[in-house]
């Protein structure tokens, strides 16, 4: 389960947008678990009302008809082309000639995402000069980056049916423009792991402010236990600049109790208003991807694995799903990596024989990671760290390598043998071998003007 504590933020300039995606059919009159809960399939919102002592699916309302999104596919693995007005080239430094704004007091520069008519768009600014291209060449980027995000796009844009059900739990003081976005990505999310909710399936989704803490308390539904009182606090507090909790705290995982228990939860907490959240397109795929490790790997916290691979791994996944181009998705791991050395250094990471030694420091969690208590800086490096190795080993072995390392690892109960069993090669091989790659991003994200500019508070 992730708590987040970063700064990334979206302003949020939308209208409900339903997707065209199936749902498993919700029959009125049948059992429910939660009252007041909704679920929507074939053109109707069913609500779990109380009749007599029993729970029960009402007769439903029609949903209002909207035009299609059609998601345009292709047989070679290229990205659909995007016919829209040209752009100017975006990059780390200059968006139409401006520099980007530094949020006073937290993180070193802020992208701002949005969906406007169905697309993603971006800027550096909250309200204007957004755009939906990114001009910048394939060949712009390393071979091993272009070859693993595409792998992940690829299958992304091909999986766009869902077969299981989504049960939402909305607190009244959720912002509706949030909610919209929120609830069509969970849509495209779940049909992307569409082999791991099969039919049948229901996913939980509760969504709250810190206006609303009996939502907060989540262990009933979609997680293991109440939200810290600290994030509740910290989604109350006005925060003049966008940063701490500004993209919401969010989680997913497999209930493990109750009435909904086995079923995979998830959970956003927005700002309480009338400060707002912006969205964040990369933390809910990352929250899924901890639902998918806990459906494949039984007990997925009854035995130790690295943290770089547990995290790693929802962090590569969770931002190539989340970016629709792979200019944005660099521009957010190269981010990263230029915060984490600013904010959380560890270590000056020179040679490759650095590189093997902060994967083996980011293997483990050397303290608490919630509850406004201070996150070691291994554990906030072993997104990253995870990120750039699982983007190497993607590229080298094929997008099925970290999923069958995790079925392996539910029988071997071992992370070095399963990598030795999928991959062929040792544990300190696998680093070894995918050292020189990671290297070279990293050396690339801080050799790049903006850290510097952004240390001198230019």
């Amino acid at each position: 389960m992730r708590k987040l504590l970063a700064g990334l933020v979206a302003v949020l300039s939308l209208s409900l947008i339903t997707a065209q995606l199936s749902v498993a059919a919700v029959t009125p009159g049948t059992k429910c678990s939660k009252a007041g809960a909704t679920s929507s399939y074939n053109g109707k919102k069913y609500t779990c009302v109380k009749s007599g002592k029993k729970l029960l699916w009402n007769k439903g309302v029609a949903l209002p008809k909207r035009a299609p999104i059609i998601t345009p596919k292709t047989t070679s693995g290229e990205q659909p082309k995007v016919t829209a007005t040209p752009s100017p080239t975006i990059n780390l430094k200059t968006n139409d000639g401006d520099a980007p704004i530094r949020p006073e007091g937290c993180g070193i520069g802020t992208f701002y995402y949005r969906i406007n008519e169905g697309s993603m768009e971006r800027s550096f600014f909250p309200d204007e000069n957004f755009t939906k291209v990114d001009s910048r060449s394939e060949s712009t980027f390393h071979p091993i980056r272009v070859k693993a995000f595409k792998s992940v796009r690829e299958r992304f844009l091909s999986n766009r049916i869902i077969q299981a059900r989504i049960q939402n739990n909305i607190s009244p003081t959720f912002p509706a423009e949030l909610l919209a976005v929120l609830q069509k990505q969970l849509i495209e999310n779940i049909a992307f792991w569409q082999e791991y909710f099969p039919t049948g399936s229901t996913v939980q989704a509760t969504y709250f402010t810190g206006d609303d803490p009996e939502f907060a308390d989540n262990s009933k539904l979609t997680m293991s236990g109440p939200l810290e009182p600290y994030f509740l606090e910290e989604l109350k507090r006005f925060k003049k600049y966008n940063c701490s909790l500004g993209s919401g705290v969010s989680g997913a995982h497999l209930v493990n109790k109750g009435p909904n228990a086995g079923q995979s939860g998830y959970w956003f907490g927005a700002n309480s208003s009338p400060q707002v959240t912006y969205w964040a397109p990369g933390y809910q795929p990352h929250e899924l991807t901890h639902s998918v490790q806990a459906l494949i790997v039984k007990d997925v916290f009854s035995f130790t694995y690295p943290v770089n691979f547990f995290e790693g791994g929802a962090e590569f996944f969770g931002l190539a799903m989340g970016f629709t181009n792979l200019g944005w998705y660099s521009d957010e791991v190269d981010k990263r990596i230029i915060e984490k050395d600013l904010n959380e250094f560890i270590m000056d990471i020179k040679s490759t024989n650095d590189v093997i030694k902060m994967l083996e420091i980011t293997e483990v969690n050397s303290g608490p990671i919630s509850g406004g208590s201070s996150v070691p800086n291994a554990m906030r490096w072993a997104y990253t760290m995870g990120n750039l190795l699982w983007e190497w080993v993607t590229a080298e072995y094929g997008y099925e390598a970290y999923w069958n390392t995790l079925k392996s690892i539910n029988t071997t109960r071992s992370y070095e043998q399963s990598i030795q069993k999928v991959l062929g090669v040792s544990k300190s091989e696998l680093y070894k071998n995918a050292a020189p790659y990671i290297l070279f991003q990293i050396n690339s994200a801080l050799g790049k003007d903006w850290k510097n500019s952004w240390k001198k508070g230019s």
